[in-house]
């Protein structure tokens, strides 16, 4: 079963600082956007490992990824996805 979401709700909820959590391949992950000083940036990570950061929705969607797999592809397959 794919994700009731798409591309463009995932982009909405990032810029509108939503807290994100989906499951894909039997793994937890979160989504984050937050202020780092002056910076604002979005972190991705499975659960109970290091996270990645990244400067903007772009950058996001262009290089995170998760064993090769892309956050597009991850994201339309996740499921268990609760939005904070």
């Amino acid at each position: 079963m794919s994700n009731k979401y798409t591309v463009e709700d995932l982009i909405e909820f990032i810029e509108t600082g939503r807290e994100i959590e989906f499951t894909y391949n039997n793994n937890r992950f979160s989504i984050t956007y937050y202020s780092e000083g002056s910076e604002n940036e979005i972190s991705f990570t499975q659960f109970y490992k290091e996270p990645k950061d990244y400067k903007n929705v772009e950058d996001f969607l262009k290089k995170g990824s998760w064993q090769g797999e892309l956050i597009i592809n991850i994201w339309m397959e996740a499921t268990n996805v609760d939005i904070f």
